[in-house]
């Protein structure tokens, strides 16, 4: 089912819902590229796809945080309560042992407390278990996709648009092919062999973390995002270059 396909099952409703989330996330990141642009200060000149990546990474990574934030404060909020529960338990076994007699009438309100608190570590271990058990099952049934982390995914993001900005100035028949793709940005877009051996570590990255789920280091991360970025100024400003030429 193509994307025409699905839109036309939109009820009216949900159609004016999605605009409305569409305009909202297009309004935030158009704010925090606006704020990124001030930070480099060529806000006066331009807001550069740079920007908009950037600032689409840090509503990616904000929304990861508060996702973070909210299960550290749910795996607290658990063990306060289970601590609660296995102290009242030892109480009441202390309290017990202590008396040396057990009556069911007349201790008939420390069994429901025993019996409430043993529900209580049954219910809080299974729903320990139960998360770690679907993950596992569908890791499995999965087994065969790659898993790589959104921060590594933000290097193939950035190759993707190195790849469609440099393929406009090739021929159908190069474009698609990563030799032609790497061989017109090392004549154009490097002024050193360093450069030039980044411009193919890059692309080596990028097949890595798809094909061997490879984890980057934090070195290499920042190292090479900050490459890719400025190699996508370069390749923007080219395109307005060529663009205003023609005008």
């Amino acid at each position: 089912m193509n994307k025409d396909e699905i839109l036309n099952k939109l009820t009216p409703a949900a159609k004016e819902a999605l605009d409305e989330l569409s305009q909202e996330y297009y309004n935030g990141l158009l704010e925090k590229a606006f704020k990124i642009a001030q930070r480099r200060q060529t806000v006066d000149r331009e807001i550069s796809l740079r920007d908009i990546i950037e600032a689409q990474d840090r509503e990616l990574k904000g929304k990861s945080n508060i996702e973070g934030y909210q299960d550290r404060k749910k795996r607290w909020s658990t063990l306060i309560s289970l601590s609660g529960a296995t102290y009242a338990a030892a109480g009441i076994t202390i309290y017990l042992w202590q008396n040396n007699k057990f009556n069911i009438e007349q201790d008939l309100g420390l069994i429901i407390a025993i019996v409430g608190i043993l529900i209580t570590l049954v219910g809080y271990f299974y729903a320990q278990i139960l998360p770690k058990r679907m993950i596992s099952i569908g890791n499995y049934k999965e087994s065969e996709v790659a898993v790589t982390s959104d921060s590594d995914l933000d290097l193939v993001k950035r190759w993707q648009i190195i790849e469609r900005l440099a393929s406009e100035k090739l021929s159908d028949k190069d474009k698609h092919s990563f030799r032609s793709i790497l061989q017109y940005l090392s004549e154009n877009y490097t002024s050193s062999d360093n450069e030039m051996m980044k411009l193919k570590q890059l692309l080596d990255l990028r097949n890595r973390i798809l094909h061997e789920s490879y984890g980057l280091s934090k070195h290499e991360r920042t190292e090479y995002l900050e490459f890719a970025d400025n190699l996508i100024d370069k390749l923007e400003k080219t395109k307005k270059t060529t663009a205003h030429n023609k005008h």
